[in-house]
């Protein structure tokens, strides 16, 4: 669900900072084959926090093939992405394009299930960026906030659910416990002692905080 005016985003778009060749040559392989990655508008605003936060660990839950821990990685220009995938098909071909893309950074790719690695972890994280599976963003949220650096952020991608979150939704039957598990999600976050806000990026970019007092 795209929730930009045409005519604003292509306006947006020419002024989208580019990546290198090799990225950029990922990112068209990936729209080629329908491969789902981070839209153009949410990975610029991923670039912009990395850059001004001066964010050097990256946590990402739902690798994808690569493609998001790559921006991550060339933004930061040093330091540390770990990024968990669950899905063998995925996990081998984020494994190729991270092992000839990745450059400086340490980019760690973890096959598994987020629910089984993030207790596990050592360390904590600037950024903590989901994208895995809707029906378990609340669980993905609770265990990421144990590996949350002081004054970090937890990033939620695609929390509009293709509109399947909103009051008026028809949602179809397949995924009606993921809908449901999206609105308690966002109904979690928005309470003490969390700051949160959404931004209409993507389908829907969530932006949580913890309070003064919690960090």
């Amino acid at each position: 669900m795209k929730v930009i005016e045409p005519r604003v985003e292509a306006f947006l778009r020419k002024t989208y900072q580019k990546n290198s060749r090799a990225l950029e040559d990922l990112r068209a392989t990936a729209l080629k084959k329908h491969v789902p990655i981070i839209d153009r508008d949410v990975e610029n605003f991923l670039k912009f926090t990395v850059v001004s936060h001066d964010v050097s660990r990256v946590l990402e839950i739902g690798s994808g093939v690569g493609y998001s821990a790559l921006v991550f990685a060339q933004a930061m220009g040093k330091g540390l992405v770990v990024t968990v995938e669950r899905h063998r098909r995925r996990y081998r071909e984020a494994e190729a394009n991270i092992a000839a893309l990745k450059g400086a950074v340490d980019i760690k790719l973890l096959e598994g299930d987020a629910r089984e690695i993030l207790p596990a972890l050592e360390g904590s994280f600037d950024l903590i960026f989901i994208d895995g599976g809707k029906s378990h963003y609340r669980i993905f949220f609770e265990l990421a906030l144990k590996r949350l650096s002081p004054g970090g952020m937890i990033v939620s991608d695609n929390v509009f659910f293709q509109g399947q979150v909103f009051p008026e939704a028809s949602v179809p039957r397949r995924n009606r416990t993921s809908s449901r598990a999206m609105q308690e999600f966002l109904e979690l976050v928005f309470k003490e002692p969390y700051h949160s806000v959404i931004l209409p990026l993507g389908d829907g970019l969530l932006l949580t905080t913890l309070s003064k007092e919690e960090r």
